[in-house]
């Protein structure tokens, strides 16, 4: 779909959604837990549906009124399946689902197959492949879906930190499952350590003990039992960077963001610092922590006079082509990136409206990133209905704010 963004002036408040990360973690152990956990201000977005699809599968109950969710838990005794025919998890484009389902359904004996987009089951196993390596799980992978089967057992396991903070949290929910006690290690360099610290605080929320004997090793008692809880989720700092960037990029722009703890766990927070030091011009400023917001970064930078990002490796490899992608796309507004192993510098250049439509390339990030930029220059953008996997209501928020 094909969304045509205006050359406006922007003047309001914006509440923004709840944490798509902190939903992710509370479904998840309330799925778990022995008994009947309510999670309030929900925003079903597609990931958050699609972890809400696979705890079905693990023997969890939902229901939703309004924002609030009701989730019965399976009480750690995850659905198994030893059947010829594998229990089918549908992971849509959401990469933490198929990160957390993993480990999760492999807590007891079982028979599964994800299914998901290409690129999501291609980034998904990584890191899990080379830490299973001493458990009976055996791997089936094809273009499309990810065949497992065999069962988790307790003891000590790796974690590339490189890769994904993911992978660790998938294990942290898994591990206190299990008939045993067991050791993490996470590989350095790691550097998602404020959504390691959410997931850290989630599980002690709902009564689960994770000793960190170390900045990055683990001790988890096995057999341990989640316990309800009745949680409010904070507003999401990832969706919030789009709008917090509107006044960076227009001087005319007069946007307030409401609905953020300033004290969060949430990565993504930096932004208000990172935003400062763009607006100054020439800044060198390290994502490797935070890839989810070079997509508005890039689009600041382009605006006010360039700077470096460093850290950027994992935007620019794999299947994962962020940096590549935002090179083309503003460069139709004039800007000039270089793209190099780990960096990308972005150049003083006077910029315009482009002459032609920008590609969303399917990536709600950039799609939303390149719409801010937009509301500047004007113009038309490609795979608008990305925005749809964390943030549905963003295009509307952009046209209440309009004047």
């Amino acid at each position: 779909m094909n969304k045509i963004v205006q050359k406006a002036t922007l003047h309001g408040t914006v509440n923004v959604p709840p944490s798509k990360s902190y939903a992710h973690r509370y479904i998840v152990c309330a799925a778990l837990a022995d008994g009947t956990s309510h999670i309030h201000n929900v925003d079903f977005c597609q990931d958050v549906l699609a972890t809400l699809d696979c705890i079905s599968l693990l023997g969890a109950e939902y229901s939703v009124s309004g924002t609030t969710l009701t989730i019965k838990g399976c009480g750690g005794q995850v659905s198994s399946n030893t059947s010829v025919d594998p229990t089918v998890f549908k992971c849509r484009e959401s990469a933490t689902t198929l990160r957390y389902m993993i480990p999760i359904s492999l807590s007891r004996e079982n028979n599964v197959e994800f299914r998901g987009t290409d690129r999501i089951i291609e980034r998904g196993i990584m890191a899990y492949e080379c830490a299973f390596h001493y458990s009976d799980i055996s791997y089936r992978p094809t273009k499309t879906k990810l065949c497992m089967s065999g069962v988790l057992k307790s003891g000590s396991y790796r974690i590339n930190g490189s890769l994904s903070g993911q992978y660790v949290s998938g294990l942290l929910f898994a591990l206190p499952l299990l008939k045993g006690d067991s050791r993490l290690t996470i590989i350095p360099p790691f550097g998602n350590s404020g959504y390691l610290d959410m997931t850290l605080e989630v599980l002690k929320t709902f009564g689960i003990s994770i000793q960190r004997t170390s900045e990055t090793t683990f001790y988890i008692k096995g057999d341990q039992r989640y316990t309800p809880c009745d949680v409010t989720i904070e507003g999401d700092w990832s969706n919030a960077a789009f709008f917090c960037a509107m006044n960076y990029l227009s001087e005319n722009n007069d946007v307030h963001v409401q609905g953020l703890h300033d004290a969060s766990l949430q990565d993504d927070k930096i932004i208000v610092d990172y935003l400062d030091a763009v607006s100054s011009g020439a800044a060198i400023i390290n994502l490797s922590a935070n890839p989810d917001l070079a997509p508005i970064l890039f689009s600041v930078a382009a605006v006010r006079g360039g700077s470096t990002f460093t850290g950027t490796k994992a935007l620019n490899s794999g299947s994962n082509h962020r940096a590549k992608a935002m090179k083309e796309e503003l460069r139709k507004f004039g800007a000039k990136l270089d793209i190099n192993p780990n960096s990308v510098v972005i150049h003083d250049m006077p910029l315009h409206a482009p002459t032609v439509a920008l590609d969303g390339h399917g990536d709600h990030r950039i799609v939303m990133a390149l719409s801010a930029l937009l509301s500047v220059y004007g113009g038309e953008i490609s795979d608008a209905e990305a925005v749809n996997k964390s943030y549905p209501g963003f295009f509307k928020e952009i046209e209440r704010i309009t004047k």
